[in-house]
């Protein structure tokens, strides 16, 4: 009987001295808010603040091109399709005001000319 109770003790004394010791476990990595698409997203239709949400994405995994305001998208058409909780990068976006297709493609400062081939030159 007094065996059991030295080992009981022994064992409640390791337990708790251990448990003091270690360290608490971080509960995930840390994260940052960046904008995405609340909803699935067409291409061409200038973005309201309705169709855009706020996700969590990890810190230590940089996503070039992302936001951290939703007004810096607003009103701005995207190129291509974006899906429901995607994030919605610089990249995908028209610059404010320029519209849909290739004027909104060409970046400040920069022109576009046409130029004139045929079939031959398979421009």
């Amino acid at each position: 009987m007094i065996a059991f109770l030295m080992a009981a003790l022994i064992a409640g004394g390791a337990t708790f001295f251990i448990g003091r010791r270690l360290q608490p476990v971080a509960s995930g990595p840390s994260t940052i808010q960046i904008v995405a698409a609340a909803k699935d997203l067409s291409p061409g239709v200038p973005l309201t603040a309705g169709d855009l949400t706020m996700i969590s994405w990890p810190d230590n995994v940089p996503l070039t091109g992302s936001m951290k305001k939703i007004e810096d998208a607003v009103g701005r058409p995207l190129f291509q399709s974006v899906g429901a909780k995607q994030p919605v990068l610089q990249r995908d976006l028209a610059a404010l005001g320029s519209g849909f297709g290739l004027s909104g493609k060409i970046p400040p400062g920069m022109r576009a000319t046409a130029v004139r081939s045929n079939d031959i030159v398979g421009v």
